[in-house]
């Protein structure tokens, strides 16, 4: 675990928030710095995804991933945001 590295992370957790920042990411750009609506609003969509993946107690993702339901609740509240 990352635990012993000075991180409070998982690598469930950096497998799961690193698209999520990704796609928040490629979104700013899509939006700001080379505008397309069209591509905006796929990349808008995604942390809309990511919030329904993560509300679940007994979640797949969750289940897959290895974190524990407490844990991905604040992804979801980060997405939801």
């Amino acid at each position: 675990k990352l635990y012993k590295y000075g991180f409070v992370f998982s690598y469930g957790e950096v497998l799961l928030v690193l698209p999520f920042f990704a796609f928040f990411i490629m979104g700013l750009v899509t939006s700001f710095a080379n505008p397309s609506v069209a591509l905006s609003g796929e990349y808008a969509r995604l942390p809309l995804i990511f919030a329904y993946l993560t509300a679940n107690h007994n979640s797949l993702v969750t289940l897959l991933v290895g974190i524990p339901f407490e844990r991905a609740i604040r992804y979801h509240k980060i997405a939801g945001r």
